[in-house]
């Protein structure tokens, strides 16, 4: 499922392709926005980020703090709880971004892992949880410092990364959960000029519903899903089932390669201008003395996973 709310990015018709091409996943839009209807696995459920946030609050005994739909990252993780009546005829649910490009995901994710796991991914950009009271209550399950707890993530408006390995992965490592780890997606990063995986310089190239990943000497490798991580993407062209993803763009081309190519850097000088508009947020918002102590608390807790393993 994915809450959104305000205007969706420019490049959004990509994510929905994406999507649309893996026909047997529903995907619910939660969003205010009149520029995206139902279509086919697509499931657009319209409602203000107002209403939405009370449905949280109705599993809550106290009041919540999520003043702006970022926070709504950290409620991930209870989405299986508040929106039961939505997901109960599934047998799984689970939490994606905007800001990714799906491939095949059935072809990664069979119903023989699903048969034997109870979660799939880590990372808060695409998790699954099987529908169960277990897993759709996990959330709630008290941890010590430095592991984050539900309570003192929903009272703060700060971004905890509660759906990622400061809260919910610290749980499903302490209480023995079988989740599905797999490496083949891309996590790229927003603070580089270009694309990079495994150190080689690419491209991505969507291909009716296949995504892969380009190298330079024109080796692909097939993978699940890309993540742009809220990089500013333009569209040129009208998009079909074959675009090619560069830094910055994605080329509605038939895979030319070449001209791709060109356009692999956004700048010499963008990793500095992202440091320097990240730098002015953080003072703007007045969380510096609250991400120092966040610092120090994820490297505890990165300590405490080992002595879990």
């Amino acid at each position: 499922m994915l809450p959104y709310f305000g205007k969706f990015p420019e490049w959004f018709d990509a994510w929905k392709i994406s999507a649309l091409n893996n026909s047997s996943i529903d995907f619910l839009i939660y969003t205010d926005s009149d520029n995206i209807v139902s279509q086919g696995n697509l499931k657009v459920i319209r409602t203000s980020f107002v209403n939405f946030k009370a449905k949280l609050q109705s599993i809550f005994d106290f009041t919540i703090k999520c003043d702006i739909p970022y926070k709504l990252c950290d409620y991930k993780p209870c989405y299986g709880k508040a929106l039961h009546d939505d997901l109960k005829d599934y047998d799984f649910w689970g939490h994606c971004d905007a800001d990714m490009i799906f491939g095949n995901i059935r072809k990664y994710i069979s119903d023989d892992i699903l048969d034997n796991i109870e979660k799939v991914f880590t990372n808060g950009f695409l998790t699954i949880y099987r529908n169960n009271e277990k897993m759709n209550n996990l959330f709630l399950d008290d941890g010590v410092y430095p592991e984050f707890n539900y309570k003192e993530v929903y009272s703060t408006n700060h971004p905890c990364y509660f759906d990622e390995y400061s809260g919910m992965g610290l749980k499903c490592i302490r209480k023995k959960i079988k989740v599905f780890e797999n490496k083949w997606f891309l996590d790229l990063s927003v603070s580089d000029n270009s694309f990079h995986h495994a150190g080689k310089q690419i491209i991505c190239l969507f291909d009716k519903g296949r995504l892969y990943e380009v190298d330079e000497n024109g080796i692909k490798n097939e993978v699940i899903f890309v993540h742009i991580q809220k990089r500013e993407m333009k569209i040129f062209g009208v998009l079909g089932n074959k675009f090619v993803i560069t830094p910055g763009r994605i080329f509605a081309v038939d895979c030319d390669f070449d001209k791709a190519w060109f356009d692999i850097n956004q700048g010499r000088n963008y990793k500095y201008k992202y440091w320097i508009k990240r730098t002015v947020k953080i003072i703007k918002d007045k969380s510096v003395i609250w991400r120092i102590k966040k610092y120090i608390r994820v490297r505890k807790q990165f300590k405490f996973l080992r002595t879990l393993r």
